[in-house]
């Protein structure tokens, strides 16, 4: 049958919410189920024919109309953060991250364009023609033709469903997991803001990480020095020896490793 993925967001979110009301364990497998379902309109690829356009982690609005990596995919963030908290499954994390980059990855920008990762234009508000590459996201791509897509411009339909949202995230995002997360359950890392990063070395004890800049990577990379937050959580005992990038930070609590450790990179 039709289904549309905001209903099914809200279902999720509902049947969470009654489960932290009541304790009901039934509530939550609802819930879950639901995410089931919103995480098969998840993109986990992108077409080629569509031309330059990195729809990973975008969202589609239902099964019976064509519009990809529409602005509701920042709105799912939240949605897969609470059902981390309440799972402890990092899988819904990085559903998060990946929904919330392709949120920005939709926004007509100088540096998306030169990067390859669209190459369409908001050219239309309300009917009034406007100035593209001012950061603007269309209401969704492909919905009527892939005419966006090459470039030939679209229609934005607003601040909140667009780069408001994104920003809004990656902001959620940062405020609570920062630029980098570590599982101490899992001893897994997820990078969020730009960068990429991989475990070292985990004892009892100690964690070694490497964190780079990924998007020095890029064909017109961004290299200017910034700030970089990597928070800690869900650890066990009272500390732990950390090193970042060959950086010894010496041990510890557990109450600063969740607050977070900052670097430059």
């Amino acid at each position: 049958p039709p289904m549309n993925t905001l209903a099914i967001q809200w279902a999720a979110d509902h049947f969470l919410a009654l489960y932290r009301l009541t304790n009901d364990d039934a509530w939550f497998s609802h819930g879950e189920y639901c995410l089931s379902l919103l995480s098969m309109f998840q993109q986990v690829w992108a077409p080629n024919r569509f031309g330059p356009a990195y729809m990973y982690g975008g969202f589609g609005v239902m099964n019976c109309d064509g519009e990809w990596n529409d602005g509701r995919q920042s709105r799912v963030v939240p949605t897969y953060i609470d059902y981390y908290d309440a799972t402890g499954n990092l899988d819904y994390l990085e559903r998060a991250v990946a929904a919330c980059r392709s949120a920005f990855a939709a926004m007509d920008m100088p540096e998306n364009h030169s990067n390859g990762i669209n190459d369409y234009r908001v050219n239309q508000v309300e009917g009034i023609t406007i100035e593209t590459g001012r950061g603007l996201s269309p209401e969704s791509i492909m919905h009527f033709s892939p005419h966006v897509m090459t470039g030939e411009g679209g229609g934005w339909t607003g601040f909140n469903w667009g780069p408001g949202g994104g920003l809004g995230a990656s902001a959620f995002l940062e405020r609570r997991f920062g630029s980098v997360w570590v599982d101490g359950s899992e001893h897994r890392v997820v990078p969020i803001d730009g960068v990429s990063a991989d475990i070292v070395q985990w004892d009892s004890d100690r964690i070694e990480l490497n964190v780079t800049n990924a998007l020095g990577d890029l064909p017109c990379p961004y290299t200017e020095s910034r700030a970089i937050l990597v928070k800690f959580g869900r650890l066990s005992g009272a500390g732990q020896h950390v090193t970042i990038n060959g950086r010894d930070m010496g041990m510890q609590d557990t109450t600063t490793l969740s607050q977070g450790l900052e670097i430059e990179k």
